[in-house]
């Protein structure tokens, strides 16, 4: 009986460590080259992880940036979440305006040196 009480207590400890430990997802968007997942960081930091579109996202991400910015335009109707992630000379912008219906759609914009070189629409998963 001692064995199980301390058995439970280290599996309740590992799992509140855990907790704390995780990110929670921002924004997941699908666009057709790319899964692209925001996510808030513990610290309150906010990080971007791409993958190329059908991959598994429990891989290792294609691409990783931390300390992303976050600006808020739009209305109180119709709020715009504008992400940003630099990357050198690259930026990677990510403009979420959230619908009155509740569906979120994006835009997932690559710069070089401030100049646009590649746009795509995006979806959440599993929404068409």
């Amino acid at each position: 009986m001692k064995c199980f009480r301390l058995a439970s207590l280290a599996l309740i400890l590992s799992s509140h460590s855990a907790m704390a430990d995780t990110a929670t997802v921002q924004f997941d968007c699908l666009s057709v080259p790319y899964r692209v997942i925001i996510d808030q960081l513990p610290d309150q930091s906010l990080r971007y992880r791409s993958w190329l579109a059908n991959a598994d996202i429990t891989s290792k991400p294609d691409l990783t940036l931390q300390n992303g910015t976050l600006e808020l335009s739009g209305s109180s109707s119709y709020p715009i979440s504008n992400y940003t992630f630099k990357n050198h000379s690259y930026s990677y912008e990510i403009e979420v305006p959230t619908a009155s219906d509740g569906i979120t759609l994006g835009t997932l914009k690559v710069l070089k040196n401030g100049n646009r070189i590649k746009s795509w629409g995006c979806t959440k998963p599993g929404k068409s």
